[in-house]
């Protein structure tokens, strides 16, 4: 085997992931006894669409999409987080794959919940259902000669239709993730208590787990499990206005006048409100403190 680990970067990983990265990610069998084209029949590396090779450094999958994001390398990951967590996980990786994946399959004891397991978890996990956000497409348009842009940001009313959202909940779409970070660490079960941007306001976004009249979220919806190139393991900040126009930085928001966007009330060939989904000090549409580009 090639594996031997690595303890720099900004994944270190054991040897035991490294022998998982040697057949994932080499081609075919000839010095290491196995490959992906031979084992699987695969014609690419077997990653996720945002992984990189052995989650190292460098620009990931959604960086085909949309080439603004082309600057953003890895900041952290599973192996090595971007920052020390508020409340330390229950559990440790160790620089290992097998904490969250079992190479013999996944496990009958699951029974109906087999499928949530699936590739090879040792508890359940729900791949995202929402569609990728962006950044609005247009950098300008008129008021009111032309429609609105209509914002690449996936929620539940445009994913599921209105009034709807996803039917599983968190046991069975976090249940691998609750093993290590528990809903006590995350939010204090009372609703609206803590401050806008919060990490407690924020997961009351996680379906059952707050009030929220608007966002009935998975955990997969903000996150992503092996590396990211936001902190956190944050897939998204598609609703920072300096991104407006798909750009790298530099993006404004087109409404000025505070109390005129604010309003919705926008004077004839005026430039089309900044997309501000949540209220705050103008024009700040962050919707939490971890994800600045």
């Amino acid at each position: 085997y090639r594996a031997s680990g690595q303890t720099g970067g900004v994944n270190p990983y054991a040897a035991g992931a490294g022998q998982c990265f040697d057949c994932h990610e080499t081609a075919a069998a000839g010095t290491l006894p196995w490959g992906y084209q031979s084992t699987f029949g695969a014609s690419a590396p077997i990653l996720g669409y945002r992984d990189r090779a052995r989650f190292g450094p460098g620009p990931s999958g959604p960086t085909t999409r949309y080439a603004f994001r082309s600057s953003r390398a890895v900041a952290g990951g599973h192996l090595k987080a971007s920052a020390p967590l508020a409340s330390p996980p229950m559990g440790t990786i160790d620089g290992l794959c097998t904490p969250c994946h079992d190479p013999h399959g996944v496990s009958p004891t699951l029974g109906s919940k087999q499928a949530y397991a699936v590739p090879l978890l040792r508890g359940t996990w729900l791949t995202s259902p929402y569609k990728e956000d962006a950044p609005i497409a247009v950098v300008f348009e008129n008021y009111p000669g032309n429609n609105p842009p209509t914002p690449n940001v996936y929620i539940d009313q445009n994913t599921f239709g209105p009034g709807n959202k996803v039917t599983e909940d968190a046991d069975l779409f976090g249940g691998l993730c609750l093993r290590c970070h528990p809903k006590a660490t995350l939010t204090d079960g009372q609703n609206h208590n803590q401050p806008w941007r919060s990490l407690d306001r924020v997961h009351e976004a996680v379906k059952g787990w707050g009030a929220n009249t608007q966002h009935n979220y998975t955990c997969s919806k903000c996150h992503q499990p092996h590396a990211s190139g936001l902190p956190r393991l944050m897939r998204t900040n598609a609703l920072d206005h300096t991104h407006r126009g798909r750009v790298a930085s530099g993006g404004k928001p087109l409404c000025q006048d505070p109390g005129t966007c604010a309003r919705g009330s926008y004077p004839k060939g005026y430039g089309y409100r900044m997309q501000n989904c949540h209220p705050g000090t103008w024009p700040d549409n962050r919707w939490n403190n971890r994800t600045p580009w």
